[in-house]
């Protein structure tokens, strides 16, 4: 089975697009990013605002714009699949 490419260095999904600088809900600036690869090969950031505690995933769409995720889209692309 195929691996998905790790994401560039410094962590972002896309070249030359970074990540929000600032709380989708509140626009604090104090945020944790982590980037990851689900299950099923997607590209997500995991973004976490230490200010109000909003979590969100989001991934780059097909025009370039950061799009959040569904918690049920994460659980569902990051389960296991039967062998």
């Amino acid at each position: 089975m195929a691996r998905a490419a790790a994401p560039p260095p410094g962590g972002l999904p896309g070249p030359g697009v970074p990540p929000p600088e600032r709380c989708s809900s509140c626009s604090g600036p104090d945020l944790t990013r982590l980037p990851l690869v689900l299950t099923d090969g997607t590209d997500v950031t995991f973004v976490s605002c230490n200010r109000c505690e909003r979590r969100e995933w989001i991934t780059l769409d097909d025009t370039g714009a950061w799009q959040s995720l569904p918690i049920d889209t994460i659980i569902q692309r990051s389960a296991r699949k039967p062998r």
